[in-house]
């Protein structure tokens, strides 16, 4: 054998492995690239599953607020703004309210709430008069903490505790709805109506 026959040799064994070596990178790579695309897929289908799952929980919402057709008259009112049934709803409310309409010390419906309410279909409302805005706010200006547990489809939904105060509400209208105007208007439709007669 020749020495140009070995340094050919010598050469082509280093070029095979230098290409079995860069081979051995790229496949390495390869590698890392599906595992990371992998971690990607199942960050991202748990991403899904988890908006799926919230999405499917009832909101269960609580409010101090003034009567729809009687502006001056507060509510509390419970409702469930989510697509399906909340089940054992339970609303704390600290401090109490007052029933200042019957001038309780406290309000009754806080036994219903702690007992829990055991069914709150989506898009129901429950309410309880507490009283006269102004009396309220003369009385009992401190602010409330509500605490609401409630089961979902998938079982307990996490806790919601916020605070409402009464005093937000006391440059809001207490005007119920509707105006003047449609009760002319209404007045004309009647009279026109009669005159035909």
């Amino acid at each position: 054998m020749t020495i140009a026959t070995v340094v050919i040799s010598l050469m082509a064994a280093a070029a095979a492995v230098a290409s079995w070596w860069a081979i051995r990178g790229q496949v390495h790579a390869i590698k890392e690239q599906t595992e990371a695309q992998r971690d990607i897929a199942r960050e991202t289908i748990e991403a899904e599953r988890q908006i799926a799952h919230q999405a499917q929980q009832p909101y269960v919402w609580a409010d101090l607020r003034p009567r729809d057709d009687a502006g001056q008259l507060m509510m509390f009112v419970i409702g469930n703004s989510g697509p399906t049934v909340a089940t054992d709803v339970v609303v704390d409310v600290q401090p109490r309210l007052p029933r200042k309409i019957f001038d309780d010390d406290i309000h009754p419906m806080h036994d219903v709430l702690a007992e829990g309410v055991s069914s709150l279909p989506p898009g129901r409302t429950i309410s309880w008069p507490v009283g006269r805005s102004p009396d309220l706010l003369r009385d009992h200006p401190t602010p409330r903490r509500i605490t609401i547990t409630a089961n979902g489809p998938h079982g307990p939904i996490p806790p919601v505790t916020y605070s409402i105060d009464i005093t937000d509400v006391t440059t809001a209208s207490a005007t119920p709805p509707g105006t003047l105007h449609e009760i002319a208007t209404r007045v004309q439709d009647l009279t026109k109506a009669i005159q035909k007669r």
